[in-house]
């Protein structure tokens, strides 16, 4: 289970820290969208950090939030799918599964 909560943790940095970078490359987006992008990366930080530390509640969050990633992220892949896009649905599927499945086990 330890492995999972780590593979968990390890995705949820990596996600936050495109997050943010994608901050450096976006250029012709509104200013709205930049910061939820940029937010959403800090949260995912904050929240692998407390899933990290062992904070059950924070599995809720972990799989919670990437939850409304994926649903606000999917409408724009089915106009114009990008790479980056299919990362983050990709990633955010894994960490929603991850964490439920600790949730399941923690009970």
């Amino acid at each position: 289970m330890k492995a999972i909560r780590y593979l968990t943790v390890a995705l949820l940095i990596l996600t936050g820290i495109v997050h943010i970078a994608q901050l450096s490359t976006i250029s012709n987006k509104p200013a709205g969208s930049v910061v939820i992008t940029a937010l959403f990366g800090v949260a995912y930080l904050v929240i692998a950090f407390f899933i990290f530390k062992e904070n059950k509640k924070a599995l809720w969050f972990g799989a919670i939030l990437p939850l409304i990633g994926l649903v606000l992220t999917l409408p724009g892949l089915f106009i114009a799918s990008t790479t980056l896009g299919m990362f983050f649905v990709v990633v955010d599927s894994i960490v929603i599964a991850c964490c439920a499945y600790l949730i399941y086990r923690s009970k």
